[in-house]
């Protein structure tokens, strides 16, 4: 029975939710042209998803590049876990973004409109930092003013909690799924490589130490572009959840670009 793909579509569910508190069970299942009960069956990990419905479910659930792939992983895995069971040592051992990131709607986005944003966040989560508005601004170079009003923006957004004179993130791990481009995400891109392009500026043998740039040219089957996004993602999720565990101390940008240099058809 499904073991897997009930939690790409759980936190998809949730993300819809966050968006729209009215979006009920039934009304997913209505859309997805399922029954109700069936549907409750599909969050709960009790019932396979039947291979027909999967293409709508991937539409009304708004499922991005990743999600896409990790639910045909999931999918996957799944039909093949009995056996799996018998033989440990076969088992995945990759573990599914939606197990370990919270996912949340384009209504949230305003927390892109600038880089330091998710920086302040997750510099909330490191162990030995200065979590005051000065300790913040200090670690980043910024103004108290600006991380004050990122702070309570966050909160706002349910994002960041401030509780007995402390502040903190309400989720480790959060994720904003896109499926269209947007002028928000795209403009946070551009402040993200353009930080990319100040840290260029730092030419010593410690700054080198500390970043990782690599760049290729290739030439490119565009029929494999699609699939190849997608195991960009997925490396991009597996290599956060690595970074992250542990002791985190610092806030790094990852940031992946795959892009097209010549013009389709010369």
């Amino acid at each position: 029975m499904s073991n897997r793909t009930h939690i790409v579509i759980k936190k998809a569910f949730e993300r819809i939710q966050r968006q729209n508190p009215k979006f009920s069970i039934r009304a997913l299942a209505t859309k997805v042209g399922i029954s109700h009960v069936f549907m409750m069956k599909l969050l709960k990990g009790t019932a396979a998803v039947p291979d027909k419905k999967i293409p709508t479910l991937i539409k009304v659930l708004a499922l991005d590049e990743l999600a896409q792939g990790e639910l045909r992983e999931a999918l996957v895995f799944d039909t093949i876990q009995e056996k799996l069971d018998a033989f440990p040592g076969l088992k995945s051992k990759r573990k599914l973004a939606a197990e370990s990131f919270e996912e949340y709607p384009t209504k949230h986005f305003s927390v892109l409109d600038h880089w330091y944003d998710l920086a302040i966040l997750d510099l909330l989560t490191c162990q030995q930092t200065d979590k005051t508005p000065i300790g913040l601004a200090r670690s980043l170079g910024l103004t108290s003013l600006e991380v004050e009003a990122s702070l309570e923006k966050s909160s706002r957004l349910g994002l960041a909690k401030f509780s007995n004179g402390v502040w903190s993130k309400a989720s480790n791990n959060i994720r904003f799924p896109t499926s269209t481009a947007g002028d928000i995400t795209r403009r946070y891109y551009e402040q993200v490589l353009d930080r990319a392009k100040a840290e260029l500026k730092h030419s010593g043998p410690e700054d080198f130490s500390r970043r990782s740039i690599t760049n290729l040219s290739i030439a490119v089957d565009p029929s494999r572009v699609a699939e190849a996004k997608q195991r960009l993602q997925q490396a991009i999720y597996d290599i956060a959840s690595d970074l992250s565990s542990g002791n985190p101390t610092e806030v790094y940008h990852l940031t992946t670009c795959l892009i097209p240099l010549s013009k389709p058809g010369t």
